[in-house]
């Protein structure tokens, strides 16, 4: 027995499959990094990156070449500071300059930063 279907039943048929996809590709999208993370990770693989952490306070130390030397005066510096929800950033010399040297952690963290 051959079984045929109006073309309004055929298009509600899609438009169910439609929004079910939709509210799928809604609930996946909540469990995937936003665009700009994805940018930012692929950053990261070109930049060389020093990370110090002293309580609720970050430091971060970011050079343009991956190879470079803690010693080289070719980095930016910020500090992270975190306060209940509040978080605030302040740079190393008062800016995000490529010319400081961060040494390591305890260096990082004795610096001037607004």
């Amino acid at each position: 027995m051959k079984k045929t279907y109006s073309l309004s039943r055929l298009l509600a048929c899609i438009a169910v499959a439609g929004l079910l996809l939709f509210a799928l590709g809604t609930v996946l999208g909540a469990y995937a990094p936003p665009l700009q993370y994805e940018q930012q990770s692929l950053l990261l693989l070109q930049t060389a990156r020093m990370i110090y952490t002293d309580g609720d306070t970050i430091y971060v130390a970011t050079a343009a070449n991956p190879g470079a030397s803690a010693t080289a005066a070719v980095w930016q510096i910020k500090k992270i500071s975190t306060s209940g929800a509040m978080q605030t950033v302040t740079w190393a010399n008062g800016d995000n300059r490529l010319n400081k040297a961060p040494v390591n952690g305890p260096t990082m963290a004795a610096m001037a930063y607004q």
